[in-house]
């Protein structure tokens, strides 16, 4: 069962989305600049990389600081990432997004692909929502991103009434 987003909120949100998955984009002599992402979170965002047994937990400024610099300095070219589906959840001023992403470019001259999950809340501000946390991890050999969203709500079948 899906939860009922409305129409004009779930477009705001999808072009806040994909704001975010562009700042990254170096393709055809773009140039990305990073600063962007503070009009699009808040400033006590927090970010989290998972990647195996290893957890990275950023702020915007130690997130954005590295990628700049990858991004146009030389060694990531022809970057691009986007959302393959997503299933988001809107409640008043809170909302929640999993993306499925797709990312691919070239790393130090060599070609990469890769795809994985991205979990995004947000808040509702008086400027418009704004991203509070965001977190990601790709693809892995002990996990593999689900082929599309949305995914199914599974039923609770160990749920037990209290007296």
């Amino acid at each position: 069962m899906d939860i009922a987003t409305p129409p004009a909120e779930q477009a705001l949100i999808n072009a806040l989305v994909g704001r975010f998955f562009s700042l990254f984009t170096n393709r055809a002599d773009r140039v990305p600049d990073l600063s962007e992402i503070q009009h699009l979170c808040l400033p006590e965002c927090v970010i989290v990389h998972h990647a195996g047994d290893r957890m990275n937990v950023m702020s915007l400024a130690s997130f954005t600081t590295p990628r700049q610099q990858l991004l146009t300095e030389g060694r990531l070219t022809g970057f691009a990432e986007w959302e393959e589906s997503s299933q988001t959840q809107i409640h008043g001023h809170l909302a929640q997004r999993l993306s499925l992403y797709c990312k691919e470019g070239l790393l130090d001259g060599q070609p990469f692909t890769a795809r994985g999950l991205k979990q995004m809340q947000f808040v509702r501000t008086p400027q418009g929502w704004r991203i509070s946390a965001m977190s990601w991890q790709d693809a892995q050999p002990d996990w593999t991103p689900p082929e599309q969203l949305p995914l199914p709500i599974q039923a609770m079948s160990n749920c037990v009434g209290g007296d």
